[in-house]
């Protein structure tokens, strides 16, 4: 369930660990009850009634294998961290650890990784276009390929 300090917001006497430790476990719960009741019970079987209508109706033409009709990635909303700095940096070292998929941090924050790939090379593309570069651009640069060819 809740914890007192999340229903009260009384928070004296509580150190930054212990308050963690409790939201993270509060957070697992929410998780659970999202996937195991919200989509299982509710969003998963509304869902497959639409496409059986929409099947049935002529909108969704039925060639074959429906089955990819049925399949969907259901991502809730993500939830905010509660120290960012140290949070992002634990999700890029399990990425590049290999514990982690990119695209399953993502997911985790509520967001879809095919989506923000899109946005990310449409903004690449927009800042080629005007000429323009940033500190926070991870692509490699050409005039780095070009110094080293020379030397």
């Amino acid at each position: 369930g809740i914890t007192y300090e999340q229903l009260t917001g009384d928070l004296t006497g509580v150190n930054y660990s212990s308050i963690r430790a409790g939201l993270l476990e509060f957070r697992r719960r929410c998780e659970q009850f999202q996937h195991q009741v919200i989509v299982f019970q509710m969003c998963r079987p509304i869902w497959w009634r639409w496409i059986d209508l929409a099947i049935l109706s002529g909108a969704l033409p039925k060639q074959g294998d429906v089955a990819p009709y049925y399949s969907v990635k259901w991502i809730p909303p993500g939830f905010a961290w509660v120290d960012p700095l140290k949070d992002i940096k634990a999700q890029m070292m399990a990425v590049r650890a290999g514990f982690k998929s990119r695209a399953e941090v993502v997911s985790e924050q509520g967001y879809d990784a095919e989506a923000i790939d899109r946005e990310i090379a449409a903004d690449n593309a927009r800042a080629d276009a005007l000429g323009l570069s940033y500190d926070t651009d991870p692509r490699p640069d050409d005039s780095d390929a070009s110094d080293e060819s020379e030397a």
